[in-house]
């Protein structure tokens, strides 16, 4: 929760917050995200205008995941954009009331000129966040066949045979098959 009661609702007055807060739990996906409890910076600007308080900057946290080709731990610094209005209640009321659909979210409203950022940082976060994440741009991933790490060994490959094929391939393995019907 951010206090904004120094803004006083005067429109035109600004303050800067800067903070390091422990990261909410479930700021990421299954495969990434920033772990629950770790780091992340806060530097915000603070704005008083007409319908509320204008509430914008960046977030900077670690991210932690795995590879989505080769499984392989990843993590990397990440500084995110965000920009949320927090509506007074009364003007939130005024708009419900007047059928303006700019102000329904309960979460851009200030409660006692508190607001509470962890909804718009979870949606910047998560939606900054890449949807298949790679350790490298080109990861070659793990063998479809066996599971092998395809990046230790690049040669790496089976003997597939077509299954056109596998009745001729069963002749020429067979023992019933005499030396001179080979060669002819």
């Amino acid at each position: 929760m951010l206090d904004t009661h120094e803004l006083s609702r005067r429109p035109g007055t600004s303050r800067t917050h800067t903070a390091t807060v422990q990261a909410p739990a479930d700021l990421g996906t299954a495969v990434i995200g920033i772990p629950e409890g770790s780091d992340l910076e806060l530097d915000l600007r603070l704005e008083a205008v007409m319908e509320g308080v204008l509430v914008s900057g960046t977030v900077r946290g670690t991210v932690q995941g795995e590879c989505s080709r080769c499984l392989d731990p990843i993590s990397y610094e990440t500084v995110v954009d965000v920009t949320e209005l927090f509506a007074y209640p009364d003007k939130a009321a005024a708009s419900a009331e007047a059928g303006d659909d700019e102000v329904q979210d309960e979460e851009s409203v200030l409660e006692d000129d508190l607001a509470d950022l962890e909804p718009p940082l979870r949606d910047s976060v998560v939606t900054a966040l890449p949807f298949q994440p790679l350790c490298r741009e080109d990861c070659p991933g793990l063998c479809s066949e066996c599971g092998a790490r395809l990046a230790d060994d690049p040669g790496h490959h089976h003997d597939v045979v077509d299954p056109r094929w596998s009745a001729l391939q069963s002749m020429l393995e067979s023992t019933s098959v005499s030396d001179e019907t080979k060669e002819s």
